[in-house]
C-alpha cells in the first residue's frame, strides 16, 4: 500500500522527507512522553534518500533492573529510563511514494483525520458537479463532523466514482440497502442518518446480490476490489 508523495495525504511526511539542515536536541528524551515520532534517514553515494518514520508511542519501556551498560571499560547497572526502539516502521518515504507498512501508524503519522476534515468541500464540490441531482448541503455538514463520512468523500472524490452515475439506478441501490432518501424541490436529499450508507453506496461497498430465488441479499464491504 503506498500514498504518492505529492499526494494532500502526504504533506506532513512529505515535508519530514525534504527537511535540510534539522537540528539536534540532546534533550528531546528527558520526556519521552512528549516525542510524537522518531525517524531514520538513509542517503546513498548518489544523494537518494530514504526516510522510515515510526510513531513513539510505540516506544516499549524497558525494566531498567535487567539492563546493564558498559561506560569506560566498567559493566554498571543501568539506572537511566530506557527503551527499545522497534526494527520495523510504519511508513517508509522514497521520492515517489510513502510506503504505508502499518495503516492506523500512517493515519496518526500523517494525520489524515485533519486532513480530510479540511477536505471536505473540496471534494463535495467535486463530486456533486458529477452528482448535481442530489443534495449536497446535508452530506457535506455531516462530514464536516465525521471523519468516516470525509474519508468516504476523499475516496469517491479519488477514485472518481461519481462520474456516469445514472439517478433511477442510484435511487433503486439505495433503496434496496436500506439508505433513506427523498425528492425534495427536485433533488434527491439522504436522511441524516443515512449519509453514511448513502456515501458507502456511491463508494461501491453496499451492494445487493441475490443466488436464492426470491431472496435478495444486502451487504455492506469493509473493502472492495474491481475484478472486471
Amino acid at each position: 500500500m503506498y500514498v504518492p508523495i505529492g499526494d494532500e495525504l502526504a504533506s506532513p511526511l512529505r515535508l519530514l522527507h525534504d527537511a535540510e539542515n534539522l537540528m539536534v536536541d540532546s534533550h528531546s528524551l528527558d520526556d519521552p512522553g512528549t516525542v510524537f515520532c522518531y525517524f531514520v534517514r538513509l542517503t546513498d553515494d548518489n544523494g537518494r534518500r530514504v526516510t522510515g518514520v515510526r510513531r513513539a508511542a510505540q516506544f516499549k519501556a524497558v525494566r531498567r533492573e535487567n539492563m546493564l551498560q558498559i561506560f569506560r571499560n566498567e559493566l554498571r547497572l543501568a539506572t537511566e529510563p530506557m527503551f527499545q526502539l522497534n526494527d520495523e516502521f510504519d511508513v517508509i518515504i522514497d521520492s515517489r511514494f510513502v510506503h504505508i507498512l502499518n495503516p492506523a501508524g500512517f493515519r496518526a503519522l500523517a494525520q489524515v483525520d485533519s486532513t480530510l476534515q479540511t477536505s471536505v468541500r473540496k471534494n463535495v464540490s467535486a463530486i456533486s458537479a458529477g452528482v448535481p441531482f442530489a443534495d449536497w448541503s446535508g452530506v457535506e455538514a455531516y462530514a464536516q463532523g465525521s471523519p468516516r463520512a470525509a474519508a468516504l468523500l476523499a475516496s469517491i472524490r479519488t477514485n472518481r466514482f461519481y462520474e456516469g452515475i445514472d439517478q433511477a439506478l442510484l435511487v433503486r441501490l439505495c433503496r434496496s440497502t436500506g439508505v433513506e432518501i427523498e425528492e425534495i424541490s427536485g433533488k434527491l436529499t439522504v436522511s441524516e442518518r443515512s449519509v453514511l450508507g448513502f456515501l458507502e453506496v456511491l463508494d461501491r461497498r453496499r451492494y445487493e446480490i441475490q443466488v436464492v430465488k426470491d431472496s435478495a441479499e444486502q451487504y455492506k464491504a469493509a473493502s472492495r476490489k474491481k475484478i472486471a
